[in-house]
């Protein structure tokens, strides 16, 4: 669990030299074979605490010990996207989502846009439209930044396959959630 933290911590300062570091110790953390004799699950008050160290978490439905896992591969996935390893980035989320079968806006647009760079443009559709079809009314930025990059990245894939007017749609929802490159797209493949 420390590397974990750790590695937490360096991805989250943004600071791009530790980012090798957080990779190094969310590979750690992944590595370690946790178990219950090491770390013992206590029952308390109808849900389970699992004890490691000095620190208990809190779990619904019983606890996984396997819970690091997915939080170090989701966190190791976005900074191998934002390093342009976008295979890894793959690998690792699509690891993530076996552990989280209830994917987030975040790892379905990391999964989405790094698959369509790499030139795998059905599943890259894939993810965009399963963001895009939840309807987000939240106001987290970071969550509307992603959903309107999913509609610009649609947008493109639609043109790449002849749906011009579908395209254009999805460039224009996008300038107005404020994706600014949205824009230039208008211009180029919409205003004919």
């Amino acid at each position: 669990m420390i590397y974990l933290k750790r590695g937490l911590c360096k991805w989250h300062t943004g600071d791009t030299t530790q980012f090798f570091s957080a990779v190094q110790d969310f590979t750690k953390s992944i590595n370690q074979k946790p178990s219950k004799e090491k770390f013992g699950n206590y029952i308390t008050n109808s849900y389970t605490l699992l004890r490691m160290g000095n620190e208990y978490y809190p779990s619904m439905n019983g606890f996984s010990l396997q819970y690091n896992y997915h939080i170090a591969f989701y966190a190791r996935a976005n900074i191998k996207f934002l390093i342009k390893d976008y295979y890894g980035a793959i690998v690792d989320m699509k690891k993530f989502h076996t552990y989280e079968r209830d994917s987030t806006i975040v790892s379905c647009h990391v999964l989405g846009t790094a698959l369509a760079v790499t030139n795998q443009p059905k599943l890259a559709f894939k993810y965009f439209q399963r963001n895009i079809s939840q309807n987000y009314k939240g106001t987290d930025e970071q969550i509307i930044g992603a959903l309107a990059q999913d509609r610009l990245n649609r947008g493109v894939l639609l043109y790449r396959m002849g749906q011009k007017a579908k395209a254009c749609e999805d460039f224009s929802v996008a300038s107005e959630m404020g994706d600014n490159d949205a824009l230039e797209y208008i211009k180029k493949y919409c205003n004919n």
